[in-house]
């Protein structure tokens, strides 16, 4: 008996474990295809996604404004810690590598956020 008792443990916890993933908005482009901002009648016009891997997830979004007055955004599902050091969060990480940008005038502006609770990269 001990031997079934084990796999069906494992298959419970799995269960619990895929339960429980992460719904994330996704979306990417320009401002016609992938808006900044969104209001409530927006929201239900894009993908909803639930986040899976190994490693833990969080919901995020990204804008940058190009120079010329351009938006690109993107909303999708992201890791929650970044490896390359323990204390560097996603958005730090994401900052890091645009920073130059905005400091060569090829940017304007750059905005990140990341959220851990379902449907929350509005």
């Amino acid at each position: 008996m001990t031997a079934f008792t084990l796999p069906a443990f494992v298959l419970v916890l799995a269960y619990g474990i895929c339960s429980a993933a992460l719904s994330c908005y996704q979306c990417e482009g320009s401002e016609s295809d992938c808006p900044a901002n969104l209001n409530d009648a927006a929201v239900a016009d894009f993908k909803l996604i639930e986040c899976h891997g190994l490693l833990a997830s969080i919901c995020t979004k990204v804008s940058i404004q190009l120079a010329n007055g351009n938006n690109y955004t993107s909303r999708n599902c992201g890791p929650a810690n970044i490896q390359t050091n323990s204390s560097e969060t996603f958005c730090e990480f994401i900052k890091s590598i645009y920073s130059p940008l905005i400091s060569e005038s090829i940017l304007d502006e750059f905005s990140c956020a990341a959220c851990t609770e379902s449907k929350c990269n509005v």
